[in-house]
């Protein structure tokens, strides 16, 4: 069941966001423009985008950016032998969310220390090669698993992500 914070939470929420954070906040603000026509959601303050043609998520400041389920994207996930539900929907938006408090916490270095990782973790031939020969998931990097912490402690939200 997902928690109401107090007032001052929520606030805060968006002062650290919008000036610790700004760097990624503003990458967010722009990136979300290309998307505009597409659905969006408040998310315990993330403004959340649901992308039709990319697999899995994106964060960037309070800017998440998330599958939106279709026909296509479906097609695209089962290729790669997974389901992609509501389920598996709110586990994704849940576990940004978890990235949009480490934007809290790192502020300017967020980009380096999460960005760079994730995205280097995920993308890069030799981690995509490492996880496969370690039997590892791309939830099995630190910054991934400290994300799903976080999202699910704060949202209440418990959602296990792969």
């Amino acid at each position: 069941m997902s928690k109401k914070r107090p007032f001052i939470l929520r606030i805060l929420y968006y002062v650290l966001q919008w000036t610790w954070g700004i760097l990624q906040n503003l990458i967010g603000f722009l990136y979300s423009l290309k998307y505009r026509k597409n659905r969006r959601a408040w998310y315990h303050g993330a403004y959340v985008v649901y992308v039709d043609d990319w697999l899995g998520g994106l964060s960037l400041g309070m800017f998440v950016f998330a599958t939106e389920i279709s026909d296509k994207t479906c097609a695209r996930y089962l290729e790669a032998g997974v389901t992609l539900d509501e389920k598996r929907q709110s586990a994704t938006v849940t576990h940004e969310f978890g990235h949009t408090l480490q934007s809290i916490l790192l502020g300017p270095l967020y980009l380096i220390v999460i960005g760079i990782a994730s995205f280097s973790w995920k993308n890069l031939k030799y981690f995509q090669k490492l996880r496969k020969e370690k039997n590892l998931k791309y939830m099995d990097l630190f910054c991934e698993k400290w994300a799903n912490e976080w999202g699910n402690k704060w949202t209440g939200d418990e959602v296990s992500y792969h």
